[in-house]
């Protein structure tokens, strides 16, 4: 009895489904420093002009990130075997 050996070239693969989450909480904000005045037009009549009003801050977002991956069922796809030998690697 003669035995011989076959062999074929592919890939398992296996789909997955990602499903990302986020949410956001409470947004939060605080001056820090001192507020600051700064002409904008200084050329009005008699002292008059715009000005702006300029306060540093800053703002905390808190951020929930999240994700749930779901795997199908795999399965075997075949590709042509050009670059392959034959031999285990």
């Amino acid at each position: 009895m003669k035995q011989c050996c076959a062999w074929g070239c592919g890939r398992v693969c296996m789909p997955l489904c990602v499903v990302p989450r986020t949410a956001s909480g409470r947004v939060r904000t605080y001056c820090c420093g001192q507020p600051e005045l700064v002409c904008a037009d200084c050329g009005g009549d008699c002292g008059s002009g715009r000005y702006i009003l300029r306060q540093p801050m800053i703002a905390e977002i808190p951020v929930e990130i999240d994700a749930t991956a779901y795997a199908g069922t795999p399965f075997f796809q075949c590709d042509p075997c050009q670059s392959w030998n034959g031999e285990g690697e």
